[in-house]
């Protein structure tokens, strides 16, 4: 990833994470330009892409790999939790 983005390729290619949630209109790469990059190094790695406008293009980036599911922004709790168990997730423990 460039200039600007938050992540280098190294640290995505050492994310241990179970998920990601990614923005669709992040600055840098944005949404679009990401996804192929953290597909290309963690195929498996379910992906949340939260975006403010569900459009045919976030839909059709989405139905374009697997494991990506759209969150819509802004979202609840219960939204949250309803795309996490389509991934295979259990429940969100409570914070505190």
């Amino acid at each position: 990833m460039g200039k600007g983005t938050g992540l280098g390729l190294s640290t995505v290619y050492r994310l241990e994470a179970d998920l990601v949630i990614l923005d669709l209109n992040m600055p840098g790469l944005g949404g679009a330009g990401t996804l192929p990059l953290f597909r290309a190094l963690r195929p498996d790695l379910p992906v949340l892409l939260a975006t403010g406008r569900l459009d045919q293009a976030a839909s059709d980036l989405a139905r374009a790999h697997a494991r990506v599911h759209l969150l819509a922004k802004p979202f609840s709790r219960e939204d949250l939790q309803q795309n996490l168990e389509r991934l295979g997730f259990g429940h969100l423990r409570p914070v505190g």
